[in-house]
Order: structure tokens, then C-alpha cells, then sequence
């Protein structure tokens, strides 16, 4: 499959005839909700840890996963969470807390400890 056609294919840019085989993960994602790890639905009983659909490796991607009816590949990050839906929540976590006390001038907690929050969290006292 030639970089451009996958490239279409991933975007949504295709025909419907182009789109009919059921194991095309666009189709798949627009027959789904919102999916922050679509490998046990898309796989089924199949499914094992860090499989991915064919579409997704040939795209070099590491990680997918469907969002607005609309498939996202994601290269891991450092943290290995680059699919990942982040916390929006404003509220520290008990960690943080914790984090704070033994370290009360911390400029950043780490995201492992903020729970993969979108805030950026200080130790401030």
C-alpha cells in the first residue's frame, strides 16, 4: 500500500467503495463512540496487548485512538501515553499532595505522579 493511499485512507479522504473492508479502522471508528484504547473493541477476543491494526503500523504510528468519530495515530511519548486522554480535573490528586510535603519548593511534579493531568502542578510550601 503506497504511503499516499494510506495517508488518504487514515484521514478519511477515500470513497465510501474505497472504505468497505470492516477491518478498515476508519469505518471501525466511525461506527464507534469515543474510544481512548479501541484495540479490545477493534480485535475482539483476539485482542492482545499492544497489537495494532495493520493500517496503524504501516503509518509508522505506535498508538491510535478514535476521537470525533476521527482516528488519531500517536508517535509514545517519553511517558508512553501519547493516546492518552488526559485528566482535566483541577483538583489535586492524593500523590501530589504527598509529593509537596516532602518536596515543598518543586518547580514541576512529575506526570507520572499527577496522574496525567493537564494542568502543571508546582510545590509551592
Amino acid at each position: 500500500m503506497s504511503a499516499a493511499f494510506t495517508l488518504a485512507l487514515l484521514l478519511g479522504l477515500l470513497p465510501p467503495a474505497a472504505e468497505a473492508a470492516s477491518h478498515d479502522i476508519v469505518v471501525f471508528c466511525r461506527a464507534q463512540k469515543d474510544l481512548d484504547q479501541p484495540g479490545p473493541a477493534y480485535f475482539g477476543k483476539a485482542y492482545r496487548r499492544g497489537m495494532l491494526p495493520d493500517q496503524v503500523e504501516e503509518a509508522g504510528a505506535t498508538d491510535w485512538r478514535r476521537m470525533d468519530g476521527k482516528v488519531f495515530l500517536c508517535l509514545n511519548s517519553a511517558d508512553g501515553s501519547a493516546c492518552t486522554r488526559k485528566d482535566g480535573s483541577r483538583m489535586p490528586r492524593p500523590l501530589l499532595h504527598e509529593i509537596c510535603r516532602n518536596d515543598p519548593g518543586l518547580d514541576y511534579v512529575p506526570t507520572d505522579a499527577a496522574g496525567y493531568s493537564s494542568s502543571t502542578w508546582r510545590a509551592r510550601g
